[in-house]
């Protein structure tokens, strides 16, 4: 006769031992359980001896069996849902109380559900959906409002970017968002970023016609320069169109090695769409780029302070005036020189229309020439007439 289960609970060096047995291990081999509290292994042991005393056994699994309960497992497990066979067997089973009256199977309502998602719209990852937008709309963004969506897409929890935009709604999007920061204004601004991601619609604002600086502003900010290298980095953002933000805008980032072969060089490292696009330097930059470094970082020192204070002599402290030199660039050079010319400049996607909706302004052509000092010779001054023998 075999031996009688003891299910007692025994002192050792790593601890209480109780020993369970192969007939009662779901294993169906012998398993030892380890305890440090005393307490636990003997109510642990108290129901072994229980459930034993009752004739309660580990049943044996048929292949069969088993082999559909693996399948079952690894059907759940591939769809990424924690619950047990049990609990899955249970909901089917609810299901099929509920839908047997109808006549109705579970696969047809499957079939329904999944049509139904179908006609909901777009089924793209919210990853997928929001690369594409950022590719399409990025150019047309302030620098401000573009880091501002690549903080938000970096913070986003995977589960979140590999989600389907049909099974995306607000409750979805708040706990994405709340993974990542914690304060009101915080949640609020990344949920609208998200927002605007997951719709592809954007910012929903008003369209502005955008200001452009007068000559006098332009001729205020050269004014207000306290050196020649500051004189050379407003020259740069008003008639080369580089990006002015201070913090990692092109001004940031671009260095005289760029500036050569009467053309401005700018890397995919300094491009904000990371992209390469060539500036050509034109009369008047020129001119006021001459005996610049053949090195070095472009942004003079402590520029942050000093380009505010420039801003502000020439009457720019309005927010209208956000990326107001790069307006200007973009308005007189479209004239001036044509959109495939302008669209290369600006580093704008080939077929965008950016240009044409927002800055085709009431600049002629000749303006736009003598802004970059380009528009012919000056007429000859025509001498005063003098008395004969007298000189001029």
């Amino acid at each position: 006769m075999p031996r009688r289960a003891s299910l007692t609970a025994n002192e050792t060096p790593k601890g209480w031992l109780v020993h369970v047995p192969a007939s009662m291990s779901y294993t169906g081999k012998l398993e030892r359980r380890y305890f440090k509290d005393p307490k636990d292994a003997e109510v642990f042991a108290a129901k072994l001896r229980t459930a034993y005393h009752r004739g309660e056994r580990a049943g044996v699994v048929g292949p069969i069996t088993a082999t559909t309960a693996a399948t079952a497992e690894k059907i759940l497990k591939d769809a990424g849902l924690d619950v047990t066979i049990a609990e899955a067997v249970r909901t089917y089973v609810d299901a099929r109380r509920l839908l047997d009256p109808f006549s109705i199977t579970i696969a047809e309502v499957t079939k329904g559900w999944l049509s139904a998602r179908k006609a909901r719209g777009d089924d793209r990852t919210f990853r997928e959906a929001a690369l594409a937008f950022i590719a399409e709309k990025e150019t047309q963004w302030s620098d401000r409002y573009g880091r501002n969506i690549d903080q938000t897409m970096n913070a986003l929890p995977e589960w979140f970017l590999e989600t389907r935009l049909p099974d995306i709604d607000e409750a979805v999007m708040t706990k994405a968002v709340k993974a990542s920061v914690s304060t009101p204004t915080a949640i609020e601004t990344r949920l609208r970023h998200v927002k605007a991601l997951a719709s592809g619609k954007g910012r929903k604002k008003r369209q502005k016609s955008l200001t452009l600086l007068s000559v006098t502003q332009c001729a205020a900010m050269f004014r207000a320069c306290r050196s020649r290298e500051e004189i050379r980095a407003v020259a740069l953002l008003l008639f080369a169109g580089i990006r002015p933000d201070t913090t990692d805008g092109e001004i940031s980032k671009l260095d005289w090695s760029a500036v050569k072969d009467g053309a401005i060089h700018v890397s995919p490292e300094v491009s904000k769409t990371d992209t390469e696009r060539i500036i050509p330097v034109r009369k008047r930059l020129a001119r006021l780029l001459r005996g610049h470094p053949a090195g070095g970082p472009v942004m003079p020192l402590n520029w942050k302070r000093r380009f505010t204070e420039i801003r502000r002599a020439a009457g720019m402290n309005d927010p209208k005036f956000q990326d107001g030199t790069r307006h200007a660039f973009a308005s007189h050079h479209l004239v001036a020189f044509g959109e495939a010319s302008t669209q290369a400049a600006m580093g704008h996607t080939e077929g965008s229309r950016t240009l044409f909706r927002h800055y085709r302004r009431a600049v002629t052509e000749e303006a736009g020439k003598k802004y970059f000092g380009d528009h012919g010779k000056p007429k000859p001054i025509a001498k005063k007439a003098t008395k004969k023998g007298r000189k001029p």
